[in-house]
């Protein structure tokens, strides 16, 4: 049976994984994602993650803000992927 990510992983050449900096939860089913990529690539593409609703974020409490960016920064960079952190769309 074809799952959502294999289906959609046939001929990428870039993949965005987008999580909620306000819900952690997203990030952590970003990392399950990633690694389905990555057995499914077979060719080198691009991964950037992405998070969104910085504004709602930097309204949090600092403490909250820095455990969150820390998570964010040490999975990006184990997994070699670009990120970009995005404002919500109102």
């Amino acid at each position: 049976m074809q799952t959502f990510v294999t289906s959609a992983c046939e001929d990428f050449t870039a993949f965005f994984f987008i999580f909620d900096l306000c819900a952690p939860q997203t990030l952590y089913a970003t990392m399950g994602w990633q690694k389905q990529v990555q057995l499914l690539a077979k060719r080198a593409f691009v991964s950037v993650l992405v998070g969104t609703k910085y504004d709602l974020f930097s309204e949090l409490e600092e403490e909250t803000q820095i455990a969150t960016v820390a998570k964010v920064i040490t999975f990006s960079l184990s997994l070699s992927l670009s990120l970009s952190l995005s404002l919500s769309l109102s």
